[in-house]
């Protein structure tokens, strides 16, 4: 599973940017256009709207999250990582990965 942290710049973006035109945003245009798993993505949303950037149901940023969106537009991300398949098979076991940079308590997102 990929980190919420890990997906967060790239949401805050997308969305910052959608808003500026004034485009509403679905979840499957963010999946698409993202190119991310959905389980991966409702998570990076929950977590931010947890930390109040977002309204979740609306897919539409508070003034913080499009203050942060617009703040990342100017920065150069690096891809989003691809992530290997959500299941391995290793000698007739399922064996899940786990993530390895859970989600602390601080901000999801680095300045």
């Amino acid at each position: 599973m990929m980190s919420p942290r890990v997906l967060a710049p790239y949401v805050l973006r997308y969305l910052a940017a959608a808003q500026r035109r004034g485009r509403p945003v679905t979840l499957q245009n963010l999946i698409d256009d993202l190119q991310v798993r959905r389980v991966d993505l409702r998570a990076a949303l929950s977590a931010m709207a947890q930390q109040g950037l977002l309204d979740v149901l609306t897919l539409r940023l508070s003034l913080e999250g499009f203050a942060i969106g617009t703040a990342l537009r100017s920065r150069k991300l690096p891809a989003i990582p691809r992530q290997a398949p959500a299941r391995e098979e290793t000698s007739g076991e399922t064996v899940l990965p786990s993530d390895p940079t859970p989600l602390r308590s601080g901000r999801i997102v680095a300045a």
